[in-house]
């Protein structure tokens, strides 16, 4: 967590913390038939809240902040089914957590997710006219090369090793697996190397190749919906759990 992450964490914890000290210090205005509102309605019977009650469950939608307060929440949907889906590494608040409790709301971080469910009806069909991903790991790596197999095969594609060559050619290699995608040889390709930008600046230039760096799954889900078809991977900077979550949602099926 960056110093500035943890300076919003401080202040929205401390905002939340006051204002339940007020809600439950300060006298509640009272309506003509005795009900307490806690609102600044003076009683008059607001709804507030039926809102509270009801603005989870309007219509589908994610959670897309950083920190999930219980302001947040209240204006949040669960698609109807009081499930509210939260990117990885979100920060609740306590005040959160007792509210969806109260609401019946589950807080499901998408990386709780099954790997089916990660490519369902929110992403695009992979449409290509073959059934081949190009593969190229900068340094040989036969343990990657056994897990972007393994993803290709449960998705129904064929891997087509690309050579890495010498680790002093530059990015050639790299190139030579990018024009598979782009003479429509391979519908996608995957490329693992520490020199990825340079990839991308070239890469982008190639008839038909949409390329991007990709380092999480909520990315892989951003290139899938935006229908790259070259993903480009840091070595050495990626764990192999985490490579295999990302291929799963961008090749799944």
């Amino acid at each position: 967590m960056t110093r500035e992450e943890m300076e919003e964490l401080v202040r929205t914890v401390t905002l939340e913390v006051v204002k339940e000290l007020k809600r439950h210090g300060g006298p509640q205005a009272t309506d003509s038939t005795g009900s307490t509102c806690e609102c600044s309605c003076g009683g008059e019977g607001c709804g507030s809240g039926d809102r509270v009650a009801n603005s989870a469950t309007v219509s589908p939608d994610r959670f897309r902040g950083r920190v999930l307060t219980e302001a947040s929440l209240q204006s949040a949907s669960t698609n109807g089914k009081g499930v509210l889906l939260l990117r990885p590494g979100t920060l609740v608040t306590p005040l959160a957590r007792d509210l969806a409790a109260e609401l019946r709301v589950e807080l499901k971080f998408e990386s709780e997710q099954s790997p089916e469910g990660a490519a369902s009806s929110d992403v695009p069909p992979i449409r290509c006219p073959t059934n081949t991903v190009a593969f190229l790991s900068a340094r040989g790596s036969l343990t990657h090369e056994r897990i972007v197999a393994a993803a290709a095969d449960k998705a129904g594609f064929e891997v087509q090793s690309c050579a890495a060559g010498d680790r002093n050619s530059g990015t050639t290699p790299a190139l030579s697996c990018a024009r598979l995608v782009s003479a429509g040889k391979c519908c996608r390709g995957v490329i693992i190397s520490d020199e990825i930008y340079t990839v991308l600046r070239q890469a982008n230039r190639l008839n038909g190749v949409k390329a991007q760096v990709c380092r999480d799954v909520e990315k892989a889900r951003e290139c899938r919906r935006s229908e790259t078809n070259l993903l480009l991977l840091s070595d050495g900077q990626l764990g192999l759990k985490m490579l295999e979550r990302i291929l799963e949602v961008w090749l799944g099926r």
